[in-house]
Parts: structure tokens; sequence; C-alpha cells
């Protein structure tokens, strides 16, 4: 199994994980823990983006029964931010796009791809193989 890609040509977003995240009593500490894990020398503009990347991060973290807190669950972080930012940077130039919404789901269904990808690797298929 391949870690999450992310496009500019990202599929629909799922809608699903995000709508749960909003009714869950967990959703504010989850969302302080995102807010938290994005550099304070992030541009404003990408700030929304990482914290939405994040919190789908942690949100798939939270289906899985993961500890956010465990150093292996931390250790993807950088790369998730990295392949967010990259995108970010791609559609310089044209704003209306990186506010989206749908966008901005997008993102967020990307970090809970990672909480499934890195569940897979250290858990699942330790399990099957």
């Amino acid at each position: 199994m391949e870690p999450p890609r992310l496009h500019q040509s990202l599929p629909e977003p799922s809608r699903h994980s995000q709508r749960a995240l909003e009714a869950h009593p967990d959703a504010t500490a989850l969302r302080q823990w995102a807010q938290a894990q994005v550099p304070d020398t992030v541009a404003e503009a990408l700030r929304p983006w990482l914290q939405q990347v994040l919190l789908g991060y942690a949100w798939g973290l939270k289906e899985r029964n993961m500890r956010r807190e465990d150093l292996r669950h931390l250790e993807p972080i950088p790369r998730i931010l990295e392949d967010v930012s990259g995108l970010f940077t791609q559609l310089e130039g044209h704003p209306e796009q990186q506010q989206a919404p749908e966008l901005l789901a997008q993102v967020f269904d990307f970090g809970v791809q990672w909480a499934y990808y890195l569940d897979w690797k250290l858990y699942l298929s330790q399990e099957l193989y």
C-alpha cells in the first residue's frame, strides 16, 4: 500500500468524516491540536490549509482509535504539511481556488487518508503478514 498523494485534480471529497467530526464532542480539542501543530512561520494564506489537513489527520487517528501523542503517529506530519504546501504553491495566482471550500474539504480528506494509511502500515499489515 502506497501513502496517499495529493494532486491538484483531487477527487470529490467524501464529507462523511467532516460531518461526523462536527457532531463529535472532541471536535474542539481536535481543532486545537491541529492549530497547535502548524508552525508559527507559516504564511497566513496557507494556515487554513495546514489546519484542515491536520484536523483531518487528527480525526482519522480518532476514527482508528490511534493516540495523537504516540511518536509513531506524529512522524508523517512533516510530509503531510509538505504535500499540502506544495499543492497550495501550485495554485499561487489563483486565490479563488486556494480558498474554495471544496478544495479545503479535499485537503481535510487527505489528512484522514494519511491516518488510514498509517493504521495500515503500523498495525493492520503486521497482523495480516
